[in-house]
């Protein structure tokens, strides 16, 4: 998918041979300047994830006058019960909707949560996200917390009712 990167953001998951099981290594690139921890830290955990160590390497500018990059090394921790082999197998839509919302062009809330967990993509977690808003300004009683935790211990579930909505909103 081609994405936008409006403050120059790029994130690439991966496993290091060696790693426990239930950790992941990300790398955020910024192009230019550096990442402020208080932005990746709070959309992380949004998706699931357990923030362990963040290393920074700072990229000198190819020209003068032109500021460098940045490369943050994050090391994760999974979220309960997804092993770093799953989420690998994914890592292409986690990546995307990592990226999407680093880059302030998706949501961060804890919706993103359920990318991992239900495994579903960003754009299903938006109809979710508007699907809850919906359901608020009819004054149903569940807090977001709630909405998200019953969908994520229900993938089964989940993945059902964004099939269902396409089925009957989907025009092909």
């Amino acid at each position: 998918a081609c994405l936008q990167r409006p403050l120059g953001r790029d994130v690439r998951l991966y496993h290091r041979d060696g790693d426990h099981q239930e950790r992941l290594r990300l790398k955020v690139y910024q192009h230019e300047g550096s990442l402020p921890l208080s932005h990746a830290v709070p959309a992380l955990e949004n998706f699931g994830f357990t923030v362990l160590e963040e290393i920074p390497t700072t990229l000198e500018g190819s020209d003068k006058g032109m500021q460098g990059g940045t490369i943050h090394d994050f090391t994760l921790a999974t979220p309960a019960g997804a092993s770093a082999a799953e989420l690998l197998d994914r890592s292409d839509v986690i990546g995307d909707s990592i990226t999407a919302v680093l880059n302030q062009i998706a949501e961060n809330d804890i919706f993103n949560r359920l990318v991992v967990a239900a495994r579903i993509s960003a754009e299903e977690s938006g109809w979710l996200r508007a699907f809850y808003r919906y359901l608020r300004q009819a004054n149903t009683a569940f807090t977001i917390d709630t909405v998200v935790e019953a969908l994520a211990v229900a993938p089964d579930v989940t993945r059902a009712l964004i099939e269902l909505f396409r089925l009957r909103h989907d025009p092909e």
